[in-house]
């Protein structure tokens, strides 16, 4: 008897979303941060609560480079448990989102980062920018390798100039006259 082997079509169908993600004109195009996971995780420093709070558990998490990503929203038809603090009870106006990423693989902890047009501005012109944290990852089928699905939560609470620099480009240089 010989056993299926799924792993050369998977790793086809893999390299296809990629390519489709790059080329694809309304596939979106941002930045990841990848999560270093080598990195130690250390505690921020915080006075130590008697109680306990969600904050007495957070943990540092370390980025590596940003590279250029392209992703694509899929549907995805259920809940996303969400955990509030006090302060940030009402702060969820983005939906959580489920993206396929032209980039792999991609730590549970990293971010993607984009751009986009405001349509509740009148002529549409300002962007807004878009963070979200990959909470969760899934394989698309049931067999690992054909590519994965990301399940990310707005990142909420964060300092407005993250990413701010690698976002935008590098000038170009200017040519001397002799």
């Amino acid at each position: 008897m010989t056993a299926r082997d799924f792993r050369s079509t998977l790793s086809i169908v893999s390299a296809d979303i990629r390519t489709m993600l790059q080329n694809e004109p309304t596939a979106i195009k941002g930045l990841l941060f990848r999560a270093d996971r080598a990195a130690k995780e250390a505690l921020p420093n915080m006075p130590v609560d008697s109680v306990g709070s969600m904050e007495a558990s957070d943990k540092i998490i370390e980025y590596l480079d940003p590279i250029d990503c392209y992703g694509m929203e899929v549907p995805f038809d259920f809940d996303v448990p969400m955990e509030t603090a006090g302060d940030h009870a009402s702060d969820f106006s983005e939906e959580p989102r489920a993206m396929l990423l032209s980039v792999d693989p991609v730590p549970k902890g990293s971010v993607f980062v984009y751009d986009e047009y405001d349509a509740t501005t009148a002529a549409g012109t300002s962007t807004v920018r878009r963070m979200f944290w990959v909470q969760a990852s899934r394989p698309v089928s049931k067999h690992h390798g054909a590519g994965v699905i990301h399940f990310m939560l707005p990142f909420l609470d964060y300092d407005p100039t993250f990413a701010a620099e690698a976002a935008e480009p590098e000038p170009e240089p200017e040519e001397e006259e002799p």
